[in-house]
């Protein structure tokens, strides 16, 4: 199996899902960088030219601000979060970082039957996206493990877990909703038409049009014939 971007085997029963930040750390850098110059400014290390007409609380409102916006970018930039999903020991381990891990939660493996592949439509102010996610073989949420803003991408994740976990993959970007075996699940429509051709035997060819057509100057007409019942 070709292993996917964001996916990582430490041995063969250990796989690690960690999505890269990408234009998230880019876009905190600025708040990270007017963070620090607020909290340096409200501890008075950073001067300000009119020093002596900044009552003493303003230093008090600026550091506070240096933390929100400090914390925002810093999450941006340094915070994330992954999947590490262990076969043999039979768990999933949610764990979170900001720099170093700050938080590990555990979830039982066998408490998941199958891999749900949706598509999750965006609005005005955000973009489609196409989610994976563990389904519970009992009543309760499933567990969203990865996502990602590219079909083929999605995909190609879905099909590599379903054969790790020997999941059934229900595709619901289809319809009606598709369940792929996890030992075939990225069989193309060519494929599946040589597996099984007897449902895949092509198309119809059309019945004879029964119509007349009149050309004259300026005119077309064209009289559909009732069809004849004998």
């Amino acid at each position: 199996m070709k292993l996917p971007a964001d996916f990582h085997l430490s041995d063969p029963d250990r796989l690690e899902i960690f999505p890269k930040k990408g234009c998230l750390a880019i876009f905190g850098l600025p708040f990270f960088i007017a963070g620090i110059f607020m909290l340096l400014s409200g501890l008075k290390i950073i001067p300000f030219q009119n020093a002596d007409e900044i009552v003493s609380w303003h230093y008090l409102v600026i550091f506070g601000m240096g933390l929100v916006f400090s914390s925002v970018g810093g999450g941006l930039m340094f915070g994330r979060s992954g999947y590490i999903i262990n076969r043999s020991s039979g768990t999933i381990i949610k764990k979170i970082f900001f720099i170093f891990p700050v938080k590990k939660i555990s979830y039982p493996l066998y408490g998941y039957n199958k891999l749900i592949f949706r598509l999750v439509p965006g609005d005005s102010d955000s973009a489609d996206t196409y989610t994976l996610s563990l389904k519970k073989s009992s009543p309760g949420k499933d567990l969203q493990i990865y996502s990602s803003g590219f079909y083929a991408v999605a995909r190609e994740h879905a099909i590599f877990l379903s054969k790790f976990l020997n999941y059934y993959l229900e595709d619901h970007t289809t319809n009606p909703v598709e369940t792929l075996q996890p030992k075939n699940p990225d069989y193309s429509f060519t494929e599946k038409i040589k597996v099984n051709p007897l449902q895949h035997s092509g198309p119809l060819k059309p019945e004879p049009m029964n119509s007349h057509v009149e050309r004259a100057p300026h005119l077309l007409r064209i009289t559909i014939l009732k069809p004849d019942k004998n």
